[in-house]
């Protein structure tokens, strides 16, 4: 296993940067972007408790007392952040958005230094500056005709980089209790317990039964673009080392960005390219150690 280990990760990778056109596809039908994320987890977060209860039932025993970081993971950093990142999508493109989400080792980086003390390096300065004026290439300012992306697009997409980086730092404390799988399945069962009070549930199923179409589009994200990429995100990172499982998984919004521009026929410039290397760069210089 240990071998297939970086090609589980580079799939991962891959499948979820195939879910703008699922996603657009979607709204198309009528959902909105707040009722696909949701969807998104309260399917997923069924399906992966009914999976681990019929293949390990032992991975689902928590203490009563860790309910708490469950919910932070789950609500507000899985649900929050992928909710902000389809809402990003059409104030900006599927390549803008998710390189925007792709800001979350800049964030956990800060989050470092202001809450565990860590020191503040070269690389830490240069990986913020990187950060910082890739975001301003992407935002499309040096484009022909002029912004690409929305300054609320740019909030929205920051702000998914961000809670998508404090799963990383409420992560650091569970994984010290728990098996991987099992911080997996609460973080997607509670994700999918906070979607239930963001979206009309009566108004919402309505819309989606006997219309095959958003079904067949839901199981897609659910099963390809929820449940497979996670679990083999797992499984890679389990026998290989995170930081050469992060830089596999930049292949992520490189995917995001290909599709977007031959399935989605998205603009896509030579400076906002640019601001997506300086991105992926600043979030692969915060995981080198010198």
């Amino acid at each position: 296993m240990q071998k297939y280990a970086d090609v589980f990760v580079l799939l991962a990778g891959v499948l979820w940067g195939l879910v703008g056109p699922v996603v657009k596809s979607l709204r198309d039908l009528g959902l909105t972007s707040i009722q696909i994320s949701a969807l998104r987890w309260i399917f997923a977060g069924i399906l992966m408790i009914a999976i681990v209860f019929i293949l390990d039932k032992k991975l689902l025993k928590i203490h009563i007392r860790d309910i708490w970081w469950f919910f932070c993971t789950g609500v507000i950093c899985i649900l929050l952040s992928s909710t902000l990142y389809f809402v990003t999508m059409p104030l900006a493109s599927v390549a803008v958005a998710n390189v925007l989400m792709y800001t979350s080792p800049v964030w956990i980086m800060i989050f470092a230094v202001i809450l565990f003390g860590e020191k503040i390096t070269r690389n830490k300065v240069l990986a913020l500056l990187l950060a910082f004026f890739g975001c301003i290439l992407i935002t499309g300012i040096l484009n022909p005709g002029g912004f690409a992306v929305t300054l609320l697009g740019l909030f929205t997409g920051l702000g998914s980089g961000l809670l998508y980086g404090l799963y990383s730092i409420f992560g650091k404390f569970v994984l010290k209790k728990y098996d991987s799988i099992t911080v997996t399945l609460y973080t997607a069962a509670f994700a999918g317990f906070g979607a239930l009070f963001i979206i009309d549930i009566p108004q919402t199923f309505n819309l989606i039964s006997g219309n095959i179409n958003i079904v067949t589009n839901l199981a897609l994200i659910v099963f390809v673009m929820t449940i497979a990429p996670y679990t083999l995100y797992t499984l890679g990172l389990k026998n290989t080392l995170a930081t050469r499982a992060s830089i596999f998984s930049c292949i992520e919004p490189m995917t995001s960005a290909l599709v977007g521009t031959i399935f989605m026929q998205e603009p896509f410039s030579i400076f906002q390219f640019a601001g997506i290397v300086m991105i992926l760069a600043a979030g692969l210089i915060t995981q080198l150690k010198k």
